[in-house]
């Protein structure tokens, strides 16, 4: 029989993800081209029909991201500045559009910050890519849509940003491919921890993928190892950087995210 889209990126993130735990804690970004080369010997047939892909980009919006400043080669207004600007760059690279244009991508955008605040900044049902016209649609959004001052100082609370994207009409019955891309200068703890105990399962359950990376988590193992077992999904991947090389890391994990979602939503497996 086929092995479900599961045990694909389980296949494919296994290899990946030893590589994550001994390098990423120490470099910013992984190039993952050992582990394609691994996952393709496994395929050997193709599916009659692509699942969309549905990449869902969380930004955030909470305090330290606004009162905390960048280096003044970066930005003299905040974090927040990097962080959009990180991904537009992202969004404008050429192989980043290859792989966008090669698959049934819908992106997102999704503000979020502290206790209260998750809103959608994209349409209902996400922005449809099919040419670079839309690519620079969705860069637009975000440039536009972006707030310029933080909506909520208080406690970052990731399990609310996730449970946002989780309450979307037919994700829970939905075939296609749903990665949650969350970046965060913070760990879960204490109230924020507990939900997201039972936020993880249910992403889980949905066969949801969560993305973290972790951005100026290098000093602490806890947080780091707080944010790999209680936001990072089994599918998915965890990623670290700082807010020096935070562009680099953005481009570097929406690569990641694109290269096996693609090959994911077009190629079956069959034991061997």
């Amino acid at each position: 029989g086929v092995v479900s889209k599961r045990l694909y990126m389980q296949l494919y993130l296994s290899q990946s993800n030893k590589e994550y735990y001994t390098m990423l804690q120490f470099f910013g970004r992984i190039i993952p081209t050992v582990s394609i080369i691994l996952m393709l010997t496994f395929v050997t047939t193709s599916t009659a029909r692509a699942q969309n892909i549905h990449l869902w980009l969380l930004f955030d919006a909470s305090g330290s991201m606004y009162s905390k400043k960048d280096t003044p080669s970066l930005s003299k207004k905040g974090h927040y500045i990097s962080q959009l600007n990180g991904h537009v760059e992202a969004l404008k690279n050429p192989n980043v559009r290859r792989l966008l244009l090669n698959g049934k991508t819908f992106l997102h955008a999704v503000i979020w910050a502290g206790e209260n605040t998750a809103y959608e900044i994209s349409p209902k049902g996400g922005v449809a890519i099919d040419s670079d016209k839309t690519i620079d649609a969705f860069i637009n959004l975000i440039i536009k849509g972006i707030p310029n001052r933080t909506l909520n100082d208080a406690t970052t609370r990731h399990h609310l940003a996730i449970d946002f994207v989780l309450k979307q009409s037919n994700i829970a019955h939905s075939n296609d491919i749903t990665i949650i891309d969350i970046s965060t200068d913070e760990d879960p703890y204490g109230e924020d921890a507990l939900k997201m105990k039972e936020i993880h399962t249910k992403a889980i359950g949905y066969n949801v993928v969560i993305n973290v990376l972790a951005v100026d988590i290098l000093k602490s193992q806890e947080e780091y190892r707080q944010l790999a077992t209680r936001v990072r999904t089994p599918d998915g991947f965890i990623m670290t950087g700082s807010f020096e090389n935070y562009a680099e890391a953005i481009l570097s994990k929406i690569l990641m995210e694109l290269q096996f979602s693609n090959i994911i939503s077009t190629q079956t497996i069959e034991p061997g």
